[in-house]
């Protein structure tokens, strides 16, 4: 049962623990609040249970330990707190399961518990000498322009306890886009704040009709109402500037302040984009375990478009090299069109991809092997033969890209599926972080490329069309 990435809010009804004939429950990417319910335990047939990206608190309960067919736990970014549970299939769960929920402690985590003091609900999210906009969500929902209309919802989350702004940026990215429309410019205007984090940058097709800050709501309504100008402080935490507070303008209102005020007793240094008539679109700036800074893209003036001649036909062919997709380091590699796929060697380690080999058939029968692309340091290498007596051939690839732990500014391919005109393979590694995939209609994927280093940073794919 997926019920993941809908607007639920409150907790999970305990009469969820009388399906027990399910083998999988999704409720990640919710709003969801509370307890993890103690009725989970009779879900005795369940192979896979994920509640990230929640704000579910308290303890993880012991009786979960008892599911001895759970072979895939993904608890991550919730407010979670104490000891993690020991014993059966949670003694195989690495730091995937658990990431984001800064009250965890015990294996696998790095974390030790203290046997005097182990909390036993969430600590408190807003501690008096840290008010820095860390400690609250952000979600952004888009709406297109050109019918008028809502065409697509897409959410992005900030959840700066993580220390994983990329939550924000790439989510977001799923659904919108990094460049501008035909008939329009973008005015880049700002940054505010420090030098620290990492660059993030992210642009709308449409409108900003939603923002939801911590537990509310603002509601922009986007027949009227588009936001015009933003305004906070910047301060100075721990010799690290950083945005304090934030307020949102639009052409009829003005909401906020959200954050904090007066880092460390000084007063922050104020900053606002200059009021202009002409919507803001986008954002972008710097930011890790904080937002270190913060600018806006606005519209700019409008391009006239020149219409195409009634009987004209364009014709436009289809990309034959799609992506890559993941981050931006590593050294960037090219197998080109070597012949067709025949195997496929995933080497993962950590919840993360960190190489892939292939072997090429080619016309002449003879098999050609690829370079390895990334890393020797995996503690597993899965091997995918495709059959080529029953005519199989890949047709696309999906997966997941994200930071590292420990380091928000590396991202990398954590998670990789490969798709055949047969089936599946994979999942190989944690699918955690942003969602990617190729095309898989009348496509045949007859190549790959990519960036590498230590890890595999990026992949794409080489298709053909029929």
């Amino acid at each position: 049962m997926d019920l993941s990435r809908n607007k639920f809010r409150g907790r999970i009804p305990d009469v969820v623990g009388k399906l027990n004939s399910l083998i999988v429950l999704n409720f990640s990417h919710n709003g969801l609040i509370g307890h993890i319910p103690l009725s989970l335990e009779n879900l005795t047939e369940i192979e896979s249970l994920d509640l990230s990206s929640n704000k579910l608190d308290g303890k993880i309960p012991g009786q979960l330990t008892s599911l001895t067919f759970l072979s895939v736990l993904n608890l991550s970014y919730n407010q979670l707190a104490g000891p993690i549970p020991q014993g059966n299939q949670f003694n195989t769960f690495q730091n995937d399961s658990y990431f984001g929920n800064l009250g965890l402690c015990g294996s696998p985590l790095s974390e030790k518990c203290s046997n005097d003091k182990a909390p036993d609900s969430e600590p408190t999210r807003f501690p008096e000498e840290h008010n820095a906009w860390s400690w609250f969500d952000w979600k952004i929902i888009m709406m297109g322009y050109g019918s008028g209309i809502v065409i697509g919802l897409s959410m992005g989350y900030i959840v700066f306890s993580t220390g994983k702004p990329w939550w924000f940026v790439s989510l977001v990215e799923r659904k919108g886009s990094t460049s501008c429309s035909q008939d329009q410019s973008l005015i880049k205007v700002g940054t505010w704040g420090g030098s620290g984090g990492c660059e993030w940058s992210y642009v709308a097709k449409g409108g900003i009709t939603e923002i939801e800050i911590s537990s509310g709501w603002i509601t922009i309504d986007w027949s009227r109402e588009y936001l015009t100008s933003i305004s906070g402080t910047n301060n100075n935490h721990y010799g690290r500037y950083v945005v304090e507070s934030l307020y949102f303008y639009t052409n009829l209102n003005k909401y906020g302040p959200f954050g904090g005020s007066q880092l460390n007793g000084t007063k922050g240094i104020p900053f606002n984009v200059p009021l202009e008539d002409r919507e803001i679109v986008g954002f972008y700036g710097r930011a890790c375990d904080f937002i270190d800074a913060i600018g806006v893209y606005r519209k700019g003036p409008s391009i006239p478009i020149v219409p195409i001649k009634e009987g004209i036909t364009m014709n436009m062919d289809l990309p034959r090299e799609v992506g890559p997709w993941g981050g931006n380091k590593g050294k960037s590699w090219d197998d080109g069109l070597l012949g067709g796929i025949q195997q496929i060697d995933v080497h993962v380690g950590n919840g993360m991809v960190h190489a892939i080999q292939c072997r090429y058939h080619r016309g002449d029968g003879n098999l050609l092997l690829s370079n390895r692309h990334g890393g020797g340091s995996a503690s597993t290498v899965y091997k995918i033969e495709l059959e080529k007596h029953s005519y199989e051939y890949l047709v696309g690839i999906t997966g997941f890209y994200g930071p590292i732990d420990g380091n928000c500014c590396l991202v990398v391919v954590r998670s990789v599926s490969f798709y055949t005109n047969k089936g599946k393979y994979g999942p190989f590694g944690s699918e955690i972080g942003t969602f990617f995939n190729s095309p898989v209609s009348n496509a045949k994927v007859v190549g790959f490329h990519g960036r590498s280093g230590e890890y595999l940073d990026a992949i794409g794919v080489h298709v053909e069309y029929s």
